[in-house]
């Protein structure tokens, strides 16, 4: 995408991905021991799709018509600490539930689950980068405020998986 976007038309992207953000949530929050592997594998293709939808954002981020303003910053820096709520919520499950994913009967879910961090993690951090780069000088410090908020959740997550 080479072609320039608004700032509403990156917002509109970000509010298509945040039911795939929502559905892997609920579905971390939820996994139970009573449940098998494939509820497990269910987390591990919704997290492929956050993956996926994170991709999916971030030429919208890249290419986002310049400068943006201090409100059109603050309406997406909000959005990201929206989105950073059922982030921490997923990461803290997946810490969690850790020693349940690896008592499965059907071995390497945990290191399916490992995996699926740190794609999430590498999508994350290109997206992020590419929005720091089009924020407003004036939010640049709340900005990367969020941004180690949100490499040092998945961080402790991967540190877990290691």
């Amino acid at each position: 995408m080479s072609v320039k976007v608004t700032v509403q038309d990156a917002l509109k992207q970000v509010e298509l991905v945040i039911p795939r953000i929502s559905t892997l949530s609920s579905s971390a929050s939820g996994f139970q021991s009573t449940d098998g592997p494939e509820k497990a594998l269910k987390i591990h293709n919704e997290a492929l799709a956050v993956k996926e939808g994170l991709e999916i954002l971030t030429p919208y981020a890249i290419n986002i018509q310049r400068p943006v303003s201090v409100d059109d910053g603050r309406k997406i820096l909000k959005l990201a600490r929206d989105v950073q709520q059922s982030v921490n919520n997923i990461v803290d499950n997946a810490i969690q539930k850790k020693p349940l994913l690896e008592a499965l009967p059907v071995g390497n879910i945990a290191a399916l689950i490992a995996q699926d961090l740190r794609l999430n993690y590498d999508a994350m951090v290109v997206l992020v980068n590419a929005l720091l780069d089009a924020a407003p000088t004036e939010l640049q410090t709340e900005a990367k405020v969020l941004q180690k908020e949100f490499e040092d959740k998945l961080k402790n997550a991967l540190a877990v998986y290691q």
